[in-house]
């Protein structure tokens, strides 16, 4: 009767090294959603809260800033059931609701993302965005990299669209290196209220589950292969 021992290893080291190499599928997609609760009423937050993914990915910490000239002036987010927006300090009691849920007027969120990780292929999806006469800028995107101390610039865009519900992929320059955190800002002639972020980071690594059904099913077949050959006096 032939040896399966050399096979049998062969099978052993192809499952181990199934475990253990990266995974062969696409990067791992992530997802964040800034709204409350669909019937919720606005909430102020504080300056900043960090948000996560349904998918196990990376925290981003969401802060105010009331002023993008000034970024060490803090401001209180304000949570609504369309998204994000800043609440500036100096609002008086009469600021018209939509400028108090909204970014505007200068006032900026600044998304750092946390663990080390960079990301890429990032989306920012808006509830709204509006314009206070037509022509202006309605907001900017800057995109950095590096530690959180010492950020530095990779690209920046204006883009001046004024409407409910649509969402800005942040293409060519910004996606030359891993985005560590971006600053939105508002202009003086519109607003924006952000809802969330789509992004992607690094491989998706093979689950360790996987590995072990790849590796029994070829020890099994061996042994099936076995008990043929056993049966047919070979």
């Amino acid at each position: 009767m032939r040896s399966l021992t050399p096979r049998l290893f062969s099978a052993v080291a192809l499952g181990l090294s199934l475990l253990a190499a990266p995974g062969l599928s696409h990067a791992a997609t992530f997802q964040y959603d800034f709204r409350g609760a669909p019937d919720s009423d606005p909430t102020v937050l504080g300056p900043e809260e960090v948000f996560t993914t349904r998918f196990p990915g990376p925290p981003i910490r969401v802060s105010g800033i009331a002023d993008f000239f000034y970024p060490d002036v803090p401001a209180n987010l304000v949570q609504s059931n369309l998204g994000l927006g800043v609440l500036k300090p100096s609002d008086p009691p009469d600021t018209p609701l939509l400028q108090t849920l909204s970014v505007d007027s200068l006032e900026t969120l600044r998304l750092e993302v946390f663990g080390g990780l960079g990301l890429t292929n990032v989306t920012l999806d808006f509830a709204l965005s509006y314009a206070n006469f037509p022509g202006t800028g309605v907001f900017s995107v800057n995109a950095y990299t590096g530690p959180f101390d010492a950020p530095r610039l990779i690209a920046t865009q204006g883009f001046d669209r004024a409407s409910a519900d649509f969402s800005v992929p942040l293409v060519g320059a910004f996606n030359s290196q891993p985005i560590t955190s971006l600053l939105i800002s508002a202009d003086g002639g519109g607003g924006f209220i952000l809802s969330g972020l789509s992004a992607r980071s690094g491989p998706e690594i093979i689950p360790l589950p996987a590995g072990f059904v790849l590796l029994g099913s070829g020890l099994f077949g061996l042994m099936l292969a076995g008990r043929r050959r056993r049966a047919s006096g070979v």
